[in-house]
């Protein structure tokens, strides 16, 4: 069974295109991820895995997430398009934030702000 945190997780990842210049900086030092993040991570800052945003990583990402509660280590996201923050999540997705300049379906505004899930930020 799919838990709400993880259906969030889907659904946004599922709102950006698979494309070179997409990158999802992850914020989980968990040891439990490590083989996960050397498959799928090509930079390490010591607090964030850069990951792209390719068809095979975020393949695994949603494969990990519905099997493995992958999103449950996560600590913090960033979801970047051509360098620009499109989307911040926190706290093993209990609740996200996305730019005032990314274009939001209302579907999923409507769903995800009525569960207090999803804000839209006022500064970027």
């Amino acid at each position: 069974m799919i838990t709400e945190t993880q259906q969030f997780f889907i659904d946004v990842l599922k709102l950006f295109p698979v494309e070179e210049t997409s990158v999802l900086l992850i914020q989980a030092p968990y040891e439990e991820l490590d083989e996960i993040f050397k498959k799928i991570s090509f930079k390490n800052d010591d607090i964030h895995q850069f990951v792209k945003f390719d068809r095979k990583n975020i393949e695994l990402v949603l494969f990990e997430t519905i099997y493995n509660d992958f999103v449950g280590y996560i600590q913090s996201i960033e979801i970047k398009v051509d360098d620009r923050k499109i989307f911040e999540g926190y706290d093993t997705m209990e609740y996200g934030m996305f730019s005032n300049k990314f274009n939001l379906p209302k579907e999923f505004k409507e769903k995800y702000t009525k569960m207090d899930m999803c804000m839209i930020s006022e500064d970027w």
